[in-house]
């Protein structure tokens, strides 16, 4: 399918033999499992896509682990630490971030103040949850977790 006209001046049969190779050579690497080896610098587009394709079959990228539950913070009250320390699965720190919802709150505008509580401290095996603090007490609430790794 031809748009215009194209000057073959000068062109030989053996440089569009060779064009011709080239374009075979390219399509034959598409959609081809064995062409691996790819890598940021390295390796054919092919080669790179079925790097990719491994990865992403093998779990190599995204996420890894979604860990969820619910605990009891302590009652709210004074300025007394009231930490909480939940036991996870193992993860990499430096690789994970944790999701915290509900928790204490003051009644209403003119009440007292009630400090929410928030993640203190993360490890491998656990997180600690330094819990809520306030110039009243305030029942316990519910807490639930997401505690999301990455590869």
């Amino acid at each position: 399918m031809a748009l215009g006209t194209v000057n073959v001046a000068g062109v030989m049969q053996s440089d569009i033999e060779e064009v011709k190779q080239d374009i075979q050579y390219v399509s034959n690497l598409i959609g081809e499992k064995a062409n691996t080896g790819g890598t940021v610098t390295e390796g054919t587009v092919m080669a790179k896509l079925n790097a990719l394709l491994a990865k992403f079959t093998s779990g190599g990228v995204g996420i890894k682990k979604v860990q969820r539950g619910t605990f009891q913070e302590k009652p709210v009250g004074g300025s007394a630490e009231n930490d909480i320390t939940i036991t996870i699965s193992e993860v990499n720190p430096e690789k994970t971030f944790v999701i915290l919802r509900g928790g204490a709150t003051s009644g209403y505008a003119s009440s007292p103040s009630v400090t929410m509580g928030y993640l203190k401290k993360l490890t491998e095996t656990s997180f600690t949850f330094a819990g809520a603090r306030g110039s009243v007490t305030v029942s316990p609430s519910m807490i639930s977790y997401e505690i999301v790794e990455f590869y």
